[in-house]
């Protein structure tokens, strides 16, 4: 019997590597595509070769955390106790953790704040906005319609205090900084509800706070970037369903964030773009 269930684990460990396989694939298609005119050559090695990469990517990645995964349970008790100096910020799924650490973390993207000014915008960006200021540019749903009219709102705000439509896009930015920051420190505290000992916890918002990709992309105006935190915060009340077994729908404060949260996700990316 102990050995039927020993091959049994075994097995099922190594069916587990179809989600690396089946995620690289899909991304070295993607791409190929993207960069081929939205078009797939089965004929072409570099199709073959970014499958390859990607699959090897996702492989390593799940080996590796397989193996921390392995290691934080073996050591969870040394895990879980916090640097002498740090035994206050409990990085638990609690009010004051969650502020704690999103203000952490936003004094840490200060510089980048400063730095960036005032902002980055990407071709989009700019398309959208054009669609609005010039006549010459056709108003099309090429992009979220209500992306189009807050970036033009905001720069309406910009004028109206400042002079200067600039500024009030870069407020824009900030708020979306500060969503993102928000966003971080809330899908950290959350994973102390999954048991992630502490040292994880501080770990990777460590990484998430000073890797510098992250606050540079929060630094940028488009659809993409402030879609992202509305779509992190998805992601944890869609892990809170799946935990409580939808009883928190139970819970009317719940049920009023998500509806909000779901038409933000919905409204601000638009999954199919027409050309």
């Amino acid at each position: 019997m102990a050995q039927s269930v020993k091959n049994f684990k075994n097995t099922s460990r190594n069916f587990a590597y179809l989600i690396p396989i089946i995620l690289g694939t899909l991304f070295g298609m993607c791409s190929f595509i993207g960069r081929h005119e939205g078009k797939i050559n089965i004929g072409n090695i570099l199709l073959y070769a970014n499958i390859f990469f990607y699959i090897l990517l996702f492989a390593l990645a799940f080996f590796a955390i397989a193996k921390i995964t392995a290691y934080a349970n073996r050591h969870r008790s040394s895990l879980d106790k916090p640097f002498a100096p740090l035994r206050r910020i409990t990085l638990d799924w609690s009010p004051r953790s969650i502020i704690t650490l999103w203000c952490a973390i936003t004094a840490l993207w200060i510089p980048y704040f400063i730095t960036y000014f005032p902002g980055v915008y990407w071709y989009d960006t700019s398309w959208q906005l054009m669609e609005y200021f010039d006549s010459s540019v056709p108003f099309t749903d090429h992009h979220p319609f209500m992306m189009t009219y807050l970036f033009v709102g905001f720069a309406h705000i910009g004028k109206a205090l400042f002079n200067n439509a600039i500024y009030g896009l870069y407020l824009l930015i900030l708020i979306q900084a500060l969503l993102s920051t928000l966003s971080i420190a809330c899908a950290t505290c959350y994973t102390a509800k999954y048991n992630v000992p502490w040292k994880c916890r501080l770990f990777m918002a460590l990484f998430l706070a000073v890797f510098p990709i992250i606050p540079m992309l929060s630094m940028t105006l488009a659809k993409d970037t402030f879609n992202t935190p509305f779509f992190v915060f998805f992601s944890i009340a869609f892990c809170e369903l799946w935990k409580t077994q939808g009883t928190i729908l139970k819970s009317v404060p719940f049920d009023i964030f998500f509806v909000i949260d779901v038409l933000a996700v919905s409204l601000t990316k638009k999954q199919v773009c027409t050309s």
